[in-house]
């Protein structure tokens, strides 16, 4: 493992030495140049590229700026060091001297030629600001201090990176982790000899992964592809000219299965192998965000670990920053009307309600009665509540967020929660990651796309319900369907005051609301993952944060015990 050492050196000698003590043998360790090499400036920041972990110690001095900069805007080498680590998207481990800890005579205001404090001063509070893309750093007084922080930091760092990250020392993975930056398909028989290549390259880098996926089995393709992916930050298809044949073959199907992809993943790029973009066909060559073309050349004895390296580094360029925290993966769904189906049941309610045959009498005046209390209210359904995709629903109406913004919201609540807090305990200490599902995957199946969803809900999902889509005679079976698992954590909107309708007679024998198994959950079980008739922001709100942490307990486990969401950490036993 390739490790770059920043600092300052003369005042920060010792505790250079005791960083590079913890890294040992294992690492080669790539170091700040001398000051007085400024014509190295490139040199020094090009090693910076070629590591795969910045560790930064900041004193009270800035070191030496190079010459040729824009006046205002000149740095130290330390600083530009620290800058092209987080251009790159480069891990960084930042150790902050202590400054009562720093004798006077090791800052720039005690130099020989004394220097102003401002630049050290403003490079220390970026560092510790805590603002986008900058690091957690680590405050130590004495050499001993520093070393058991960087043994911790190293470690971790070292335990991610081999695969084995967990949520709490010694026990194992969430089923749900998402353990890889890049999941890389193979098409076997075509391209065995660069996938043996490949393997051999991610045993430096167990974060890549390398698995075959045929397109021959176009039922197979899309559930095989989406549980490799569910675990990764990006997917990115392997393809020669051969493997390209065989896709062809397949392209529909392929191409499909990629198009729900792209929902779950950060990113969809391609790895391509004496293949141009050019050549990719057009539905296959427009869903991903970009390409890394390579020669088979780049990948024989002498060149596949440089080539590797290109690749690696490649990647973390065009991926999201990656968090020091483990990431969980959680599948969320919206099970709302479309603008086309809520403006068909305003204008054509009697052929609509029509079609539930016997059951007709007892869902339209449930739908009438809907529209009344909405109307009390002052809205005037359904204009302004939905759009073309499902996720753009405004459960609350026209001036309230969409579903998917209420969702990512309470994500990045949760995520942002102080330590101590019950959502820090219940995460143990791990960021969700939305994936977000259409319900179209199992309205209209395609290659596989139903028997996929359905086992997503039974091993844990968010669903979020309309109440109107309870009221849709093409909606409500199969939205019966996907509610019948207990892994699903759900909740019914409706924007109706409760004044109009009280949840009694919301849950009487003949209600809309018994749908799946929520009646039962609901009023039986009491299960907190299962909520009904929530008719506010604010209610909505406080759900989504209390459910979203609890939803740790069932993701990724094929049968679920309602009152296991009481006790979040007999998932984590041993």
């Amino acid at each position: 493992m390739k490790v770059y050492l920043s600092s300052t050196l003369k005042d920060l000698e010792d505790e250079r030495k005791a960083v590079k003590e913890v890294l040992g043998g294992e690492c080669i360790v790539k170091e700040s140049y001398q000051a007085h090499e400024s014509d190295l400036r490139e040199s020094c920041l090009q090693d910076v590229g070629e590591c795969e972990l910045y560790i930064g110690i900041l004193g009270l001095r800035y070191g030496f700026v190079p010459p040729g900069q824009a006046p205002g805007e000149a740095k130290s080498i330390t600083h530009l060091e620290y800058e092209k680590a987080k251009e790159l998207r480069l891990p960084r481990l930042v150790f902050l001297k202590d400054k009562g800890a720093i004798a006077y005579t090791d800052t720039d205001a005690g130099d020989l030629a004394p220097k102003p404090m401002g630049p050290i001063e403003k490079f220390r509070d970026q560092v510790s600001s805590g603002g986008p893309g900058e690091p957690r750093p680590a405050v130590f007084e004495t050499v001993a201090e520093l070393k058991l922080a960087a043994q911790k930091a190293v470690s971790d760092f070292r335990a991610r990176k081999a695969g084995s990250t967990s949520l709490m020392a010694g026990q194992f993975l969430h089923p749900w982790e998402i353990k890889y930056e890049v999941s890389i398909p193979c098409v076997p028989g075509t391209d065995d000899t660069l996938k043996d290549i490949l393997l051999a390259c991610a045993k430096q880098d167990p974060r890549v992964q390398v698995f075959p996926l045929s397109p021959a089995s176009e039922q197979d393709y899309l559930p095989r592809l989406d549980e490799q992916a569910r675990k990764s930050r990006a997917v990115m298809p392997l393809v020669s000219p051969r493997s390209l044949s065989r896709l062809n073959e397949r392209s529909l199907s392929v191409t499909s299965a990629l198009k729900l992809i792209r929902q779950r993943c950060s990113a969809a790029f391609t790895l391509l192998v004496d293949v141009k973009r050019a050549d990719l066909p057009a539905p296959l060559g427009t869903l991903f965000d970009d390409v890394f073309e390579t020669t088979a050349d780049d990948w024989n004895q002498a060149s596949r670990d440089g080539t590797f390296g290109r690749l690696r580094r490649w990647l973390r360029e065009r991926l999201p920053e990656s968090s020091d925290r483990p990431l969980i993966g959680v599948p969320y769904m919206t099970l709302a009307l479309t603008r086309a189906e809520a403006e068909a049941m305003r204008d054509q309610p009697d052929t609509l309600f029509a079609r539930f045959g016997p059951s007709a009498p007892v869902r339209r005046p449930a739908y009438d009665g809907l529209c009344q209390r909405l109307a009390a209210t002052g809205l005037n359904w359904p204009a302004g509540f939905y759009g073309e995709r499902r996720e753009a629903w405004r459960p609350f109406g026209p001036t309230a967020p969409t579903l998917d913004e209420f969702v990512r919201d309470a994500a990045k609540r949760v995520n942002q929660a102080p330590e101590g807090s019950r959502e820090r305990r219940a995460l143990r200490n791990a960021r969700l990651v939305l994936q977000r599902y259409a319900f179209e995957e199992y309205l209209t199946d395609a290659f596989g796309s139903r028997d996929n969803l359905r086992a997503v809900c039974d091993t844990g999902c968010l669903v979020v319900v309309d109440e109107f889509a309870l009221l849709h005679p093409d909606l409500r079976s199969p939205i019966d369907k996907l509610l019948a698992s207990n892994n699903v954590a759900v909740v019914s909107l409706s924007a109706c005051d409760p004044a109009h309708s009280s949840l009694r007679s919301l849950l009487d024998d003949l209600s809309y609301l018994h749908v799946g198994n929520l009646f039962s959950r609901f009023t039986e079980a009491q299960d907190i993952r299962c909520e009904l008739a929530i008719n506010s922001v604010e209610r909505l709100q406080r759900w989504l944060r209390l459910v979203l942490p609890e939803l740790m307990t069932t993701l990724g486990q094929q049968q679920s015990d309602p009152n296991l969401v009481r006790n979040v950490d007999a998932l984590f036993a041993p």
